[in-house]
């Protein structure tokens, strides 16, 4: 990828972003006048009138837009509603749980996935790959919610192995990251599967295999490598909905990260803290899938984005 091509991509990554910001802003408004939740009950509407004036609320919401865009551009995030200080400054003190949960997701996702699908594709009628198969369609299937509440009724209730939720050591990953790379494993398992049954088949495989090239060099030197390029496609994406998927993960294991805070945030209305994080994140996705497009012409140097 040239440099122009990243820049474009980095520029319509960027709009993206803003648009997703823009999106959750109006809607953080529209779901109802927060002003209760901030003052006594015995407040009069006086008092009300005030608050809201002090905060900007009784403004039309295209004003309040502009006035906070103002504001994120130089470098203004505002403060919370709900925990004072900088609202930019809480989101960083829970990113790094975030980031840690979902990279462990991901190697884990990469680790079993791939070789999972090459089994599959391989021998497509053993028992073993018709089993890695049923797997990878009941992870596609199963809601995370539900695998995680089942989870630590197994192995935190009924054994006891296993933290039923918090950050500290290593046990305490375990079942949010397995939790959070389900889905995504199950999906690249397939895409996996798909990729090298359709190499397998290609005429440079039948060639390399009747000049009695070795098996274990025909499907990882050759086959293998052709095969990833529609999991590279699907990576970026793969990282968007662990971000997304990190919401209710963190939520079901009480892991102190940015999805606890978002849901947290918005049901206090914490305008500020929700659209800060929505921002990282939506950095953090772009970037991801803006690294997926260098990897692509990395894996294969044909690929060329005029």
């Amino acid at each position: 990828m040239n440099a122009r091509m990243a820049l474009i991509r980095l520029v319509q990554g960027v709009i993206t972003a803003f648009l997703v910001f823009t999106v959750v802003f109006f809607i953080m408004r529209l779901s109802g006048d927060p002003t209760m939740l901030f003052l006594p009950p015995e407040a009069t509407q006086e008092d009300m009138d005030r608050f809201r004036h002090e905060m900007g609320w009784d403004r039309p919401l295209v004003v309040q837009y502009v006035r906070y865009l103002g504001d994120v551009v130089r470098g203004d995030f505002g403060d919370s509603l709900t925990y004072g200080g900088s609202a930019l400054e809480i989101v960083l003190e829970r990113l790094p749980a975030t980031l840690e949960l979902t990279a462990l997701a991901f190697i884990l996702t990469m680790i079993i996935a791939i070789p999972a699908g090459l089994i599959a594709a391989v021998k497509p009628n053993a028992i073993l790959s018709q089993m890695v198969m049923i797997l990878a369609l009941v992870g596609q299937a199963m809601p995370g919610f539900w695998l995680g509440v089942m989870m630590i009724l197994l192995f935190s209730v009924a054994l006891g192995v296993l933290p039923t939720g918090g950050r500290g050591g290593v046990a305490n990953l375990v079942m949010p990251a397995v939790v959070l790379g389900s889905w995504g494993a199950a999906k690249i398992t397939r895409l996996t599967r798909a990729g090298m049954f359709e190499v397998l088949g290609d005429d440079y495989i039948r060639t390399a295999r009747g000049k009695g090239v070795p098996e274990r060099v025909v499907l990882f030197g050759h086959a293998l490598k052709n095969a990833l390029l529609p999991v590279l496609s699907a990576l970026g994406l793969t990282v968007g909905a662990m971000l997304g998927g990190a919401i209710i993960t963190e939520t079901v294991f009480a892991w102190p990260g940015v999805g606890r805070l978002i849901v947290q945030s918005v049901l206090k209305r914490d305008f500020p803290v929700v659209q800060v994080a929505t921002i990282l994140l939506s950095a953090i996705f772009v970037v991801s899938n803006l690294t997926v497009d260098v990897l692509y012409t990395v894996v294969d140097p044909r690929i060329r984005y005029d």
